[in-house]
Order: structure tokens, then sequence, then C-alpha cells
């Protein structure tokens, strides 16, 4: 079992689903998403995911820089052994931005 695992993710079906699937392989879990959960995920949300940082992802008026800078300081508080972000999109770009010289594990599906 790994330690901590930070998802990024939208506040979609999909996100709730894969974050469900993979808990128990991490002790803490912790989303970044682009709102809180809608009533219909907070009951599935698992005990192991310690918080929910929601993010601003917009690409206007350089949103995305200030937004990438809130990542780097999350990852470099939270130092996690694996970073999974679940779509290729604004999210991932912005949150590779801000984890551009972090030493651990990144995955991206699509």
């Amino acid at each position: 079992m790994l330690n901590r695992l930070i998802l990024v993710g939208s506040n979609t079906v999909h996100t709730y689903r894969f974050l469900k699937m993979i808990s128990s392989l991490f002790r803490e879990i912790y989303l970044i998403t682009n709102e809180y959960p809608k009533s219909i995920f907070r009951n599935e949300l698992p005990k192991n995911l310690k918080k929910i940082f929601v993010l601003n992802f917009s690409l206007k008026k350089f949103t995305f820089i200030k937004t990438a800078k809130k990542i780097e300081k999350i990852i470099n508080l939270l130092s996690p052994d694996i970073l999974h972000i679940h779509q290729a999109n604004t999210m991932a770009f912005t949150t590779l931005l801000g984890i551009k010289n972090a030493k651990f594990k990144k995955v991206l599906t699509t």
C-alpha cells in the first residue's frame, strides 16, 4: 500500500468511480477538482479521502497560472507518492505546469 495519492479530475462520475476503484491502494487520497462533489457523489467518497481542493482551471485571464502555483503549493505540502491526472484537458495542462519540477511519479489517463 502506498501512502499518498493526489488525484486531479473534473467533477464527473468518471472521476468518482475511479476514486472509489483505487481507494484501497492508498492510505491517504487528496482530490483536486473544479467543483465540490455533487450530492449524489458525496455518499460514495472513500473514508481515506482526506481533503478536496476546489480550484479554477479556466484559461481566461491567465487564471491557469495562479491555479498552477496553487497546485505547486499543494504538491509541496503533501509530497505524494503518485499524482494521477484523470483527463488530458486544461486540468492536465495546468497541473503539469504546476508540477514541472516535482520528483515523484506522475500518471495521465485519457
